[in-house]
C-alpha cells in the first residue's frame, strides 16, 4: 500500500465519518437513559466497533487497490452476527415452525409429514420455554441456557406446532439449517448452541448465494446491495426462515437471467447449467415466484450459437422448473380448487374459527374478489412498506417499530440503489421494462391470493397475513422497472449504500435491545 495514500481521506469521508459517530454516540445515551444498563452501553461500544473496523477495511481496500467488492462480503457476515445473536431464539416470525421443520429433517427425511418430533430431552424443554417476545425475560432465558454440552441427550417426542408436509418445506430451504442442527446433535452440544448453530448455517447460505449473485449479474448491483443489507433481510437470514434460501435462489437466477440479457457475448455451457439448477431450486419453494423463470424468453437469441439452441435452452428451463414444482408440489395442487363444504370443516387462524376464502367461489363472483383486492391495497400498502424494508421485526412487536418517518429514509435508500451510476448505465427496454413488472405485479397478487386463500376468512374484506417481506425475492425486478437515465449518480454510490445501511442497522439494534429491556 501507498503509505501517501494511508490519511489520503477527502473531507467529505471525514465529516460523514465524524458525524456517523456522534450521532451512535448521542444515540447511546438516549437509549441508556431509556433503560439504564451496563449491557446497553456495552452493546454500543461493540456497535462503534465494529463499524470503525468495517471502515479501516473498506480504505485498506480502496488504497491497496485491491477489489472492494469485499466490503460488501464483510458488512453481510458483519450485520448477519449481529442479527443472529441479539435475538433470542423463537423472536422471529414463525420461528419455532422453522426450528421444528429443519429438526425434522435433521433427523431424517422418514419422520416429514408427521405432526410429532423426536428430539433430545434438552431440546424439549427448550423448545417448550421458547418465546416469541423480545424482552429482559428473554434475555434472561439465554444467560440461563448458556452450555457447550448438553446434558440429557435422551430421546424423547414432542408434538410440534404443526404438520410439516414436503411441498410447503421442500429440502433445499431446509438443508442449512438442518445440517447446522445435525453438526449439534452429532457433537452433543447444548441445546442453545445447536439452534444458533442452525441460524449460522441458514445465514452463511444466504451471504454466499447473495455475494455470488452481486459478482455475477452485470446489472444492478446496487440494487442487490440495498435489499440484501435491509435490517428485514438480515433478520430473516439469521433465523431459521425458509424466506433466505427463496432470496438467495431468486437472487442467482436473476442475477444470471440479467448477465445473458445485457452481456454482449455468447452463453456459456456452466450458465446455462446454473440458469437451470436455480429455476429447478426455485420452482417448488413457493409457486408465485416461479414467475420468475418466465423472464428467460427476453434473452436474445443471438446469445446462443444456433436459434434452436436457444429455444431448447428456455423449454428445458421451463421443463426442469415445472417438473420440480410437480414433485415436491403434487400433494398440495390437487386440493387447491377443490371446495370445503362449510357443515363439515371450519378453518383454525390462530384459534378463531371460520372459514377461508375458496378458489372456485372468487372466480365466480369476480366483481366482489375485485374489490377484496382493491381494499386490501388501499388498507394495507403502507403496512407492506414497512414490513418490506423492516420497520416491524420481530413477531411485529409494537414497541419495536420504527417511526414511518425512519420508514421512509430506507425506502428513498432503496430509490438511490436504482439509479445509474457511472459503473452501471444499464437501462431495461420497454420491453424488458414491461415484463419486469408484470412479473413482480403477478407476483404480488399471486401473494396475496395465497393468503386470501389460505389466511383469509369469508368474512373478511381484506386479505390477511400478507407482509411486505414476501416482496422481497422479486423486488430487483420492480427497482430496475424504476430505473431512468433521466436522473443519474455522477460518482459510484454502493459503498455509501452499504455504510450507511450498517450504521443504521447497528443503531437500529442497539435500539432495540434497549426497548426490549423494558417490555
Amino acid at each position: 500500500m501507498n503509505k501517501q495514500h494511508l490519511l489520503k481521506l477527502s473531507a467529505a469521508e471525514i465529516f460523514f465519518i465524524v458525524a456517523a459517530l456522534i450521532l451512535m454516540i448521542g444515540h447511546t445515551i438516549y437509549c441508556n437513559s431509556y433503560s439504564p444498563s451496563r449491557s446497553v452501553i456495552l452493546l454500543s461500544a461493540l456497535t462503534v466497533v465494529a463499524l470503525i473496523s468495517l471502515l479501516i477495511f473498506y480504505f485498506f481496500l480502496k488504497y491497496s487497490e485491491r477489489s472492494r467488492d469485499w466490503i460488501f462480503l464483510a458488512a453481510l457476515i458483519g450485520m448477519g452476527l449481529f442479527f443472529c445473536f441479539l435475538f433470542p431464539p423463537g423472536t422471529v416470525p414463525d420461528e419455532l415452525h422453522h426450528f421444528e421443520s429443519a429438526y425434522l429433517y435433521a433427523n431424517g427425511l422418514a419422520t416429514l409429514g408427521a405432526s410429532t418430533l423426536d428430539v433430545r430431552a434438552d431440546d424439549a424443554i427448550f423448545i417448550s420455554e421458547m418465546s416469541r417476545d423480545i424482552n429482559q425475560e428473554n434475555f434472561r432465558f439465554v444467560a440461563s441456557n448458556i452450555a457447550l454440552l448438553a446434558s440429557n441427550t435422551d430421546p424423547t417426542t414432542i408434538t410440534t406446532v404443526s404438520s410439516f408436509p414436503i411441498s410447503g418445506n421442500p429440502p433445499q430451504v431446509r438443508l442449512a439449517a438442518a445440517l447446522g442442527i445435525f453438526t449439534g446433535k452429532l457433537f452433543g452440544l447444548s441445546s442453545l448452541i445447536t439452534f444458533y448453530l442452525g441460524r449460522l448455517f441458514n445465514l452463511a447460505s444466504y451471504i454466499a448465494m447473495v455475494f455470488i449473485a452481486y459478482r455475477i449479474t452485470p446489472v444492478g448491483k446496487n440494487i442487490f446491495v440495498a435489499i440484501a443489507l435491509l435490517p428485514m433481510s438480515l433478520h430473516l437470514a439469521a433465523s431459521y426462515s425458509y424466506d433466505p434460501a427463496i432470496m438467495g435462489f431468486a437472487f442467482i437466477f436473476l442475477s444470471l437471467l440479467f448477465k445473458c440479457i445485457y452481456q454482449d457475448q455468447a452463453i456459456s455451457r456452466s450458465t446455462i447449467i446454473a440458469m437451470i439448477v436455480f429455476a429447478i431450486l426455485l420452482a417448488p419453494c413457493k409457486s408465485v415466484y416461479s414467475l420468475v423463470i418466465l423472464l428467460v424468453f427476453l434473452i436474445p437469441n443471438k446469445r446462443f450459437t444456433q436459434n434452436k439452441h436457444a429455444w431448447l435452452f428456455k423449454g428445458g428451463v421451463l421443463l426442469g422448473a415445472a417438473l420440480a414444482f410437480w414433485f415436491i408440489s403434487q400433494s398440495s395442487i390437487t386440493g387447491i380448487t377443490s371446495s370445503t363444504n362449510p357443515e363439515e370443516h371450519l378453518d383454525n387462524r390462530g384459534g378463531v374459527l371460520g372459514h377461508y376464502y375458496d378458489l372456485s367461489d372468487l372466480l365466480a363472483a369476480p366483481y366482489s374478489t375485485l374489490i377484496l383486492f382493491l381494499n386490501t391495497f388501499n388498507e394495507m400498502s403502507s403496512y407492506y412498506l414497512t414490513t418490506l424494508v423492516g420497520g416491524s421485526l420481530g413477531w411485529l412487536q409494537v414497541n419495536l417499530q420504527l417511526p414511518n418517518f425512519i420508514v421512509f429514509v430506507l425506502l428513498i435508500v432503496l430509490l438511490i440503489s436504482l439509479l445509474p451510476t457511472p459503473e452501471d448505465q444499464t437501462e431495461p427496454s420497454v420491453l424488458q421494462r414491461s415484463c419486469f413488472f408484470l412479473v413482480f405485479f403477478g407476483t404480488t397478487l399471486g401473494v396475496i391470493l395465497s393468503m386470501v386463500i389460505g389466511h383469509t376468512f369469508d368474512t373478511e374484506t381484506v386479505a390477511m397475513g400478507v407482509q411486505g417481506r414476501y416482496f422481497l425475492p422479486v423486488l430487483p425486478l420492480l427497482l430496475l422497472t424504476l430505473r431512468t437515465q433521466t436522473i443519474q449518480i455522477k460518482k459510484e454510490s454502493r459503498y455509501a449504500i452499504i455504510f450507511f445501511l450498517v450504521w443504521f442497522n447497528l443503531i437500529y439494534l442497539v435500539r432495540i435491545y434497549a426497548m426490549a429491556l423494558n417490555f
